[in-house]
């Protein structure tokens, strides 16, 4: 961020930034293994099975990749902004004009494989994973821009009547896509969607004190 006061009434500020956050963490598809059914509905319907497998009690899978392993999705996402602020500050007898825009874009990016265990002695063993053949909503690139423009007028028509007038522009651009391979070559078919949306939002307001 960086403010030049041109002369005594006119100043200026620019802002710079850039922020990137990744996380990411496992969710078990609640399927058991052995019935196909929702394990924790198994469970609470009193199914000593679907408990024992839960309570790390009963093991799961017998090595083979895909055949009765435990399934755990990877949450993984990775989110990136970034933008350029500028403002201008006037000041004009008895107003107080502040007027600039803001570019602003940013973007998310989710790749979520499943990974697949056998439970052993109450310990979970890896087997395999389907990251080669990521798709669909696991697979999926979210972009948008937006442009906001500004003007506003705080104006002290007397020593107790304060009048703020303003103007502001919002133009927002989005955009998804679903991928059928994890190199996102080829983008799922209609899984295209676009969306440009544009405001002007005028305000006034006063006090008087």
């Amino acid at each position: 961020s960086h403010t030049f006061k041109w002369t005594e009434t006119f100043s200026s500020n620019v802002t710079l930034y850039h922020n990137e956050f990744q996380r990411n963490w496992f969710k078990f598809d609640g399927e058991n293994p052995n019935t196909g059914d929702n394990i924790i509905a198994e469970a609470n319907a009193g199914d000593a099975g679907a408990q024992a497998i839960l309570n790390g009690n009963q093991d799961v899978g017998d090595g083979t990749p895909g055949n009765r392993n435990l399934a755990y999705k990877n949450n993984n996402r990775s989110y990136d902004s970034y933008g350029a602020q500028l403002n201008f500050n006037w000041l004009v007898g008895a107003h107080d004009i502040n007027f600039g825009a803001r570019q602003h874009f940013d973007e998310t990016d989710r790749f979520q494989p499943v990974e697949y265990y056998d439970q052993v002695n109450g310990r979970l063993i890896y087997t395999d994973t389907n990251a080669a053949d990521v798709n669909g909503s696991n697979n999926r690139l979210e972009e948008a821009q937006a442009l906001s423009m500004w003007i506003t007028d705080n104006f002290q028509v007397t020593d107790k009547l304060l009048v703020n007038l303003s103007l502001r522009m919002e133009d927002v651009e989005s955009k998804a896509r679903r991928y059928t391979d994890p190199s996102r070559s080829t983008v799922t078919t209609n899984s295209k969607v676009e969306n440009d949306y544009q405001e002007f939002l005028p305000g006034i307001s006063a006090t008087y004190d």
